[in-house]
Parts: C-alpha cells; structure tokens; sequence
C-alpha cells in the first residue's frame, strides 16, 4: 500500500512545498514538517492540494473527509525506524529462513488511539516480512488484539493500546531457520544512565521519504487493512 483525532487536518505538499493538517502542532511530525518548509491546512483543503499537484499526508489513518484516499499518504512511521529497516534486509537476506509466526505489539502515546497505533505497527511487520495480511479475528477492540493469517501460511497477533506511558514496540518473527527480536523503539546508546537515541528517528526518515516522493503507505491501504482487522471506525 503505497502512496504513488477525529478532526483531522492533512500534510499536503503544494507546487513548491507540502503542509499538514490533523496534526497537534506541538507534535514532533508537525514541528519538523513546518522546519523543512510545510505548511498546517485543514481537512477541507485537501482536494484543493490534490488538484493543484500536491503530496498530502495525513496522522489518522481514518481521517474523516479526507478525498482522493488512494493519493493521500499515512503517518505511518514504526516502518522507517531503524530496527525495522535492519530486520528488513536481514529478512530479504535469508537469515531466518522463510518466517512462520510474527508477533507484533506497542503501547504508548497515540492520539488517534489504540487501533491506529495498531495499524501503524502492522504495516511495519507487514514490510518488514514482505508478506500480505489474508485474514484476521479481533479479539478486543480497546487495547486492540487480534490474531492474523498472513501469506505464505504464516501466521501472527498484534496487539496495541494508546496510553500516556512511553512508547514501547515491538517485533518478534520467527522463522524455519531462527528468529529476529526488534525493538522499534529502543534507545541506541546510553549515557551516563540515560538513554538516548541516536540517528535518525523513524519520524525523521519518513518525512525524508515524503518530501523525496518516495513511496509511502496511504489511506486507502490503512483502510484496506482496518477492514480485514475489522476495524473500521
């Protein structure tokens, strides 16, 4: 699924720069959007950027009025984490074999609330295996757990739950030949007992991706898989 709080605004891009909506502009994604150039626009200005050529991106991946849905791209951030880039081309490399069971869960912050973080976090573990979701059973809507049935026969959970605690996610894939543990989340060194990241955040990197035109995750793709969740708001 690539893109070629309830009111939420959108980022959009316009001839010359993007911008956002939907987002708290307090927010880390907001602040470094409007760093690079962007702008803050409502929900309803959308259609507007799109017409005009613009890249819109948006934090709610339900984002209510939001048109063009396969133009619009998501804030789906735990993919571009370095943890998750690592597993990805140790996957691709063949270090576990083919996998068999993924189990994904985060808990923290999250304004769209717990099945948005839970989308967030199953696109990563979808990217990072290269396998596609064909099903899944809810369990509990609120924290959000269900079991899913991916390609290839493997089969997984994901669980997660908007809370003001510090994020935690999550990955664990196992595979016929070993198994690979990402920590999404994890701080990269430690200084004199505090914990610090070090790097590019996942944040940072997708606004790189966004701003470049790369390829990103869009709202017709979260839709897509908040139905096979049984999801929908």
């Amino acid at each position: 699924m690539a893109c070629d709080r309830p009111r939420s605004r959108a980022l959009t891009q316009t001839a010359s720069s993007f911008a956002g909506a939907g987002l708290d502009p307090e927010s880390t994604l907001a602040r470094e959007l409007v760093a690079r150039g962007g702008r803050l626009i409502d929900i309803s200005e959308v259609e507007e950027a799109l017409r005009s050529g613009s890249r819109v991106i948006v934090d709610d991946p339900f984002a209510p009025g939001a048109s063009g849905r396969d133009q619009v791209c998501v804030a789906f951030s735990y993919r571009f984490e370095p943890a998750a880039l690592a597993a990805r081309a140790s996957l691709q490399g063949g270090s576990i074999g083919l996998p068999f069971a993924v189990t994904a869960e985060a808990f923290g912050p999250s304004h769209a609330g717990s099945v948005a973080l839970a989308l967030d976090l199953l696109d990563a573990a979808l990217y990072a295996t290269g396998l596609d979701l064909v099903s899944a059973v809810r369990m509990g809507a609120d924290p959000f757990v269900a079991s899913l049935l991916l390609s290839h026969g493997t089969v997984g959970d994901v669980s997660a739950m908007a809370s003001a605690a510090a994020p935690v996610a999550a990955m664990s894939i196992r595979g016929s030949h070993g198994s690979i543990a990402v920590n999404l989340t994890a701080p990269h060194m430690a200084v004199a007992g505090q914990f610090r990241r070090t790097g590019l955040t996942g944040t940072t990197r997708m606004l790189d991706a966004f701003t470049a035109g790369e390829p990103m995750p869009t709202l017709a793709g979260a839709a897509a898989l908040a139905a096979k969740l049984g999801a929908e708001p």
